[in-house]
């Protein structure tokens, strides 16, 4: 090939490199409008995803809120079964006969064996029991220190002479009332039935409020 053939071949590879070029030069402003609509697009998807995102953090909490004051209502409405349940059981048990009577009442002649309790409230209240070893439960026990008005809802029993909690006292339904109001197993020791076993005789018992 000679000098001016490729000489002429060069011109013309220029040219239509040159001719490319445009081409591409008016395909890039042509296609403006499509990458202004595009990045319009992705700006408005972006958006709606953050407020996708912020409407279900909102929708999130909103419902944490209604369960935490459904779980409150629930427990409000426990808490105030428990009080009824309480004070239905203290109605029931005003019409039995209370087993009063104290060191300076001794007990009929040839009656059985008694226990001469005294019971002290929070409120300085006195209450003096004669219990039948042979007749009288502790459930009776039970029942005389809660009738009293005095008396709290929630309460333990403490002998001062020894100093020592008196377990066994509560029955089955209280026991469960406790562990239920105050979430412990602290009070599941199954209720004894002889008065001997609970507390000596000339025993002291103290109320003590249990308190959250």
């Amino acid at each position: 090939m000679t000098n001016d053939k490729l000489a002429e071949d060069r011109a013309l590879r220029s040219q239509q490199a040159k001719l490319d070029r445009a081409h591409m030069h008016q395909d890039w402003y042509a296609c403006a409008p499509h990458r202004t609509a595009l990045k319009s697009n992705r700006a408005k998807s972006n958006r709606a995803h953050l407020q996708n995102q912020e409407y279900a953090d909102s929708l999130a909490k909103d419902l944490a809120k209604k369960e935490e004051k459904e779980k409150i209502r629930l427990e409000a409405e426990r808490k105030e079964h428990r009080k009824q349940t309480i004070q239905l059981y203290r109605e029931k048990i005003q019409g039995t006969v209370l087993p009063r009577g104290g060191p300076d009442q001794p007990p009929p002649t040839n009656g059985p064996p008694y226990h001469h309790l005294l019971i002290r409230y929070p409120s300085g209240a006195r209450l003096q029991l004669r219990l039948s070893t042979t007749t009288d439960t502790v459930t009776q026990l039970f029942n005389a220190i809660l009738r009293h008005p005095a008396c709290p809802d929630f309460f333990t029993v403490r002998s001062i002479l020894p100093s020592a909690e008196i377990r066994g006292i509560y029955p089955p339904w209280y026991t469960k009332i406790l562990g239920e109001e105050f979430g412990t197993e602290d009070f599941l020791t199954p209720q004894k039935t002889s008065l001997e076993e609970t507390c000596p005789d000339h025993s002291c018992l103290f109320i003590n409020m249990i308190h959250h």
